[in-house]
């Protein structure tokens, strides 16, 4: 856990005010969002529903096969493994002042 919140703190210190697009891979895939890793940085973040579109969309979770499908404010379909362009940015954490990465979905 130290580990990654270390890379987590570097890498967010190199970023300091700029944002990238990067390839990342879906790792964990949930009812209201879903997990990606960025191998060119080690790291990974939660994407949540929430953070995909305003109003939040529908989804639909199947549990057996990994997929996370949505409807409404943005339709897209997210199952594991699958490989994803997502977008970095670096955010202070109002309680430590610390940077941290943010990641939010470009394409699925």
């Amino acid at each position: 856990m130290a580990g990654r919140a270390s890379i987590e703190y570097y890498v967010g210190q190199a970023l300091k005010g700029r944002v990238m697009e990067e390839d990342g891979f879906v790792m964990k895939v949930f009812s209201n969002g879903f997990v990606v890793f960025v191998p060119r940085f080690g790291i990974e973040g939660l994407i949540r529903l929430a953070d995909l579109a305003t109003p939040e969309p529908e989804s639909v979770f199947d549990a057996e096969e990994y997929v996370l499908r949505t409807s409404g404010s943005r339709n897209i379909d997210v199952e594991l493994f699958q490989k994803v362009v997502v977008r970095i940015s670096d955010v202070k954490e109002e309680s430590t002042g610390k940077r941290k990465i943010k990641l939010e979905l470009v394409k699925p």
